[in-house]
C-alpha cells in the first residue's frame, strides 16, 4: 500500500480518538451525578457546562481543520491521492463534519408572549416535539443540511426534553430555537406554510417565524463520530458471482 494512504488512515484514526476523548470528558459530569437537583443549581451547572462544551467543540473543530489541511497536502501531487481526498471531503460534507452554506430558510420557535389560558400554560412554550415536527417537515421538503441553535443535525442527532432545557447532540439549549436548513427556499417555505402544516399546528400556540435566505450558514458537527457496535459487513468470496 502506498505511503500516502497510510498517512490518511493514521490521521483519520487519530482524529477519531481525539473526538471520542473530548466528548467522553464532556459527558462525565452527567455520568458522575455532578448536576445539582435544584433548578437554580441546574441552571448554574448548565451555564458552566455550556462554556466547557464550547471550549471542547472549538478544539475539535480546530483539529478537524488541521486534519483537512494534512489530507490535502498528502494528496496534492498524486492523482490517485487527489481522487481519494476529493471523495473524503465529499463524505465529510454529507456527514456534517464541515461547515456549509447555501440558500434555505431560518425558522425561529419561541415561547408565546401571550397569556395562556389557565391550565394550558405548557401548550404555550416550545417543547422538543415541536422542534422535531419542524425538522421532519424540512427533511421531507428536501433540506440537505440543518442545525438547531448552532448544533449540526446529523444521523445520530437527538432532540429531547432535559428539564428546563432541550438536549441537542447531548448539549443543553434553550428557547428561542433557531432552526437553519439549506435547500430550495421556496420548497422549504411552502412545506412549513401549507394548510394544516407545522406553522398552522404550532403557530396558534407558540411564536413561529419563517425567513427565506439566499445564504444560510450552518456550522460543522463537533460531537463524537465513534461507533461502538455498528461494524461494516465483510464481502464473502461468493458475493458478486452470477
Amino acid at each position: 500500500m502506498k505511503s500516502w494512504i497510510w498517512h490518511v488512515t493514521i490521521l483519520s484514526a487519530i482524529l477519531g480518538l481525539l473526538l471520542a476523548a473530548a466528548v467522553r470528558t464532556e459527558q462525565r459530569g452527567f455520568e458522575d451525578g455532578a448536576i445539582p437537583l435544584t433548578r437554580i443549581g441546574q441552571r448554574e451547572a448548565i451555564v458552566a457546562l455550556q462554556k466547557k462544551n464550547l471550549d471542547y467543540r472549538k478544539e475539535i473543530l480546530d483539529l478537524r481543520e488541521k486534519n483537512t489541511v494534512y489530507e490535502a497536502n498528502i494528496a496534492s501531487n498524486q492523482s490517485a491521492g487527489k481522487i481519494l481526498n476529493q471523495q473524503l471531503q465529499e463524505m465529510k460534507v454529507k456527514a456534517g463534519l464541515v461547515p456549509v452554506d447555501g440558500p434555505g430558510v431560518v425558522v425561529t420557535l419561541s415561547d408565546s408572549k401571550r397569556k395562556a389560558p389557565p391550565g394550558l400554560e405548557m401548550d404555550y412554550i416550545v417543547h422538543d416535539m415541536d422542534v422535531r415536527t419542524v425538522m421532519n417537515e424540512l427533511w421531507l421538503a428536501g433540506a440537505e443540511a440543518m442545525s438547531i441553535n448552532g448544533q449540526r443535525v446529523v444521523l445520530s442527532t437527538g432532540v429531547r426534553c432535559g428539564g428546563p432545557t432541550n438536549m441537542v447532540n447531548g448539549v443543553p439549549v434553550t428557547a428561542p430555537f433557531v432552526i437553519k436548513a439549506i435547500g430550495a427556499s421556496e420548497s422549504l417555505t411552502s412545506a412549513l406554510n401549507m394548510p394544516g402544516g407545522a406553522k398552522d399546528e404550532l403557530g396558534a400556540f407558540i411564536g413561529f417565524e419563517v425567513k427565506a435566505d439566499e445564504k444560510v450558514e450552518i456550522e460543522a458537527y463537533s460531537g463524537s463520530t465513534q461507533l461502538k457496535f455498528a461494524k461494516p459487513i465483510e464481502a464473502t468470496k461468493d458475493e458478486g458471482k452470477g
